[in-house]
């Protein structure tokens, strides 16, 4: 397909050094402009990143954003700082160099920021410096001017230094996997071995998955240049270390071509540029040139067998790039194939089977067989009234069967009331808690028992706003919650039994008592004990009708 120029951005106001350095991932730009004035003052050359973006396809506009003018700005930033002379970007992170900070004090030290959006993957988020990720240099050399060059990618990135008078210099930091608000860590400090002369490594560096590639453009004894090949130790591992690989060099360099000022790798391509080198075909002086590099790694000895296995057709020549399959014993099978990647062989180990094809109780195979490897999972399926909460699962050659158990289905809301934590599947001897609507009270849980389901309940208040007769309602409504009580009044001469109470929803009324009904009440109480009848029931002549005598 052919390029056509989509867009061109601009900084406001216009200082100079805008695209001082740019990066693109996605849908996002960053640009450095190490001349950018600083917020509210307006002083010039405290130096900034503008962050552009789009939405929609290739052909949709750039526009910078909003958030704090568009800029990501330095953090406790000085003028002259040098604040982004480099920048890297990868998904939701950018890491910025300030190749003129005055570190300690000592002139040009540098250092390096990352930037992290604040709202992950929201195109329109502001960016702000991590303050825990303000990556300082191992060596505080002056001039050292740490931040040249920077490169990111995922949670790796290598950081060049070629200040005057200083040598063999990157360094690789790490951050926790994924987690874009972690300080990094300082892994190590990449001193080129080999190097000649004032060879100001680090003018460019690049970094793609478990590979880093470092410019040298004034290495030699005339300054042809070089660039070098790191490989992580361990791939992967963030915590690896890292080993030289191979050191790139051209047939036909001369004098002064400085092969190494620029450098980018993406899986096994890099490519490399010569700033000086003359084009043999024209009679331009130092037009420049670009190498094109490609990764060729070393086959793999992948004619080990794996424990309780065969080699299969494996061989201690598998190419880089290439896989190939070994067989395992009864009882076993193969993780997969075994890859050579990069020179590095990822073994496939034969991992214990479970025999899982025999149904559970009240159930099905489903999907479960003999063959089931450690590590995985199968479903069988249940008779109808009964589920499974779990797959079978095998590990480390034992199976864990899944249990069809009996189920209630909860999942129908109490009157006036919500579903809450209830599901469909309801196991046996669980329970779930329904919610209520207001002014609604839940009675309990929902419990499922031998499949059979007693659902909670949600009770309404109760309407105690009638007074009792002979009396009057006192603190008691129409909105008597459930387990609560209140306290009617009686009329004089009554005396008020007790207190209303809605239980469950349910109203138990308290009554106003008058002198016979007491009377009556004491009179039969003490007769049923063999009592005699005490002074306090001397108002037997009140009552309408008598009493009987006593048995």
């Amino acid at each position: 397909s052919t390029w056509s120029q989509s867009a061109q951005l601009f900084s406001s106001p216009a200082t100079g050094s805008f695209g001082m350095a740019v990066a693109i991932d996605g849908d996002t730009i960053a640009v450095g402009d190490t001349q950018a004035p600083r917020v509210n003052t307006g002083d010039p050359a405290e130096g900034a990143v503008y962050i552009f973006t789009r939405t929609g396809n290739l052909t949709s506009s750039w526009y910078r954003l909003p958030n704090n003018d568009g800029k990501i700005k330095s953090w406790g930033g000085e003028s002259d700082w040098g604040f982004g002379n480099s920048v890297s970007m990868y998904g939701n992170s950018v890491v910025i160099g300030a190749t003129f900070h005055d570190q300690y004090g000592n002139g040009r030290v540098g250092r390096a920021f990352v930037a992290t959006r604040t709202t992950p993957d929201d195109l329109n988020s502001a960016w702000s410096i991590n303050i825990y990720a303000s990556i300082t240099s191992a060596q505080r050399n002056a001039g050292l001017k740490f931040g040249t060059s920077v490169s990111i990618d995922r949670d790796t990135m290598v950081i060049g230094a070629f200040g005057s008078g200083v040598r063999r210099y990157a360094e690789i930091w790490t951050r926790t996997s994924g987690c874009l608000k972690c300080g990094w860590m300082r892994r190590q400090q990449l001193d080129l071995p080999g190097v000649v002369g004032d060879s100001q490594a680090g003018i460019s560096v690049a970094v793609d998955g478990d590979t880093v590639v470092i410019g040298s453009h004034y290495d030699g004894d005339d300054s042809r240049g070089t660039a070098y090949v790191y490989r992580r130790d361990t791939p992967g591992d963030l915590a690896s270390g890292w080993t030289q690989h191979t050191k790139l060099t051209v047939s036909d360099g001369v004098e002064m071509d400085q092969f190494g000022w620029s450098v980018a790798i993406d899986g096994s391509t890099v490519v490399i540029g010569a700033l000086k080198d003359e084009d043999k075909a024209s009679s331009v002086t130092d037009s420049g040139a670009v190498y094109v590099f490609e990764l060729i790694f070393s086959p793999c000895d992948a004619s080990t067998p794996p424990a309780n296995g065969a080699v299969g057709d494996c061989t201690s020549e598998l190419e880089s790039g290439s896989s190939c399959q070994p067989t395992c014993g009864a009882g076993y099978a193969a993780s997969g194939p075994s890859v050579c990647e990069n020179g590095v062989l990822l073994p496939a180990i034969c991992i214990p089977l479970c025999d899982a094809s025999s149904p559970p109780a009240n159930g099905a195979v489903g999907d479960c067989t003999d063959q089931l490897l450690s590590g995985t999972t199968c479903q069988p399926t249940c008779d109808a009234g009964y589920f499974a909460p779990e797959p079978s699962v095998c590990e480390n050659g034992v199976l864990a069967p899944a249990v069809c158990t009996r189920y209630c289905d909860a999942s129908s809301p109490p009157a006036n009331g919500g579903v809450g934590d209830c599901v469909e599947y309801l196991a046996s001897g669980s329970t779930c808690q329904p919610t209520c609507e207001d002014p609604y009270t839940v009675s309990g849980v929902t419990t499922c028992k031998d499949g059979k389901i007693t659902r909670a309940r949600c009770d309404g208040p109760c309407d105690a706003s009638a007074p009792p007769a002979n009396g009057g309602a006192g603190n008691c409504t129409d909105m008597l919650m459930r387990g609560t009580e209140c306290q009617p009044t009686c009329d004089e001469h009554y005396t008020v039994s007790g207190v209303t109470k809605c239980v469950d929803g349910t109203l138990i009324p308290a009554q106003c008592l008058g002198p016979c009904d007491m009377d009556t009440c004491c009179y039969f109480y003490n007769k049923r004990r063999g009592f005699n009848v005490p002074g306090t029931c001397a108002h037997l002549e009140y009552m309408m009708p008598s009493p009987p005598p006593p048995p």
